[in-house]
């Protein structure tokens, strides 16, 4: 994705953010968004504003490919078709609206791409990669803090999950937790997905299909609009958990749940929980 700013300032902030994510300069984008932050203007102490500060649900509207998204940090304007957009920074809160913005558009467009952004932490070990999928709380930002020299953790908030041809591999966004770990520009072959369960033992539990599909569903960022849309989704969540085991992780706040992982995936998903 290309971003153009004609601000120096904001176009030096999102540089410095998002550092490590970006292309070579010559690289052709498939995707170009505009980010426009108004001039600033007299503050105004009048009645209430359209938008309470804490109101953060973005308002979409789609008309085929056309999405509209507003929310108190952001008016964006997406053209799917064309592979363009538009996103107008609300004062105050520009770097928050460009994230919140992207992280809308790369939902859409993951999905129209054969995958997902999930609500997870991804972490490379040994050249594999592991999701681990959940809401806020579960677990995510602690397993990546259990991570040793040994696992590169690819983001604690949420990855990209992406279908290439009949394997799926996770990618690491710049989107990320509360873990010290710092987000990767990488990516690895996925070999399974978990839904971490905080307990005083460590054990591996399969999913039953219908409960992984569900918890994908949970966790994945879906701001289509749009029968094809949902579509799309449906199809892809279930070639994912038909690709790769899917389980429970019950872990304790240490790293040896990662003796479990490499014995589950080696056996899959089916038989009974294995614990250490």
């Amino acid at each position: 994705m290309r971003l153009a700013c004609p601000q120096q300032d904001v176009r030096d902030r999102v540089r410095n953010c998002y550092a490590a994510f970006l292309s070579p300069p010559h690289a052709e984008p498939d995707f170009r968004l505009r980010i426009h932050r108004p001039p600033a203007s007299p503050r105004k102490r009048s009645g209430p504003t359209q938008w309470a500060a804490a109101e953060e649900h973005p308002r979409l509207r789609q008309e085929g490919d056309r999405l509209r998204v507003q929310r108190c940090d952001f008016d964006a304007d997406f053209d799917l078709g064309a592979a363009t957009g538009g996103v107008t920074c609300r004062r105050g809160g520009v770097l928050t609206g460009i994230e919140s913005a992207l992280r809308i558009c790369y939902s859409v467009l993951a999905v129209l791409h054969d995958g997902l952004i999930l609500h997870a932490a991804g972490i490379a070990r040994n050249g594999r990669g592991y999701v681990f999928a959940g809401p806020s709380g579960a677990g995510k930002s602690t397993i990546a803090g259990l991570c040793s020299p040994a696992e590169r953790v690819l983001s604690d908030e949420l990855v990209v999950v992406r279908r290439s041809g009949t394997a799926f591999h996770v990618h690491g966004t710049p989107f990320r937790g509360t873990s010290n770990a710092p987000p990767r520009a990488e990516a690895a072959a996925l070999e399974g997905v978990y839904f971490p369960v905080k307990d005083r033992n460590a054990y591996v539990r399969p999913a039953p299909r219908t409960a992984a599909v569900r918890n994908l569903l949970a966790c994945a960022l879906a701001f289509g609009q749009t029968a094809d849309y949902a579509d799309r989704l449906l199809s892809n969540v279930f070639a994912l958990v038909d690709a790769v085991p899917n389980a429970y992780l019950h872990f304790a706040k240490r790293p040896d749940f990662w003796r479990l992982l490499g014995r589950q995936d080696a056996a899959g998903t089916e038989g009974k929980a294995e614990r250490t």
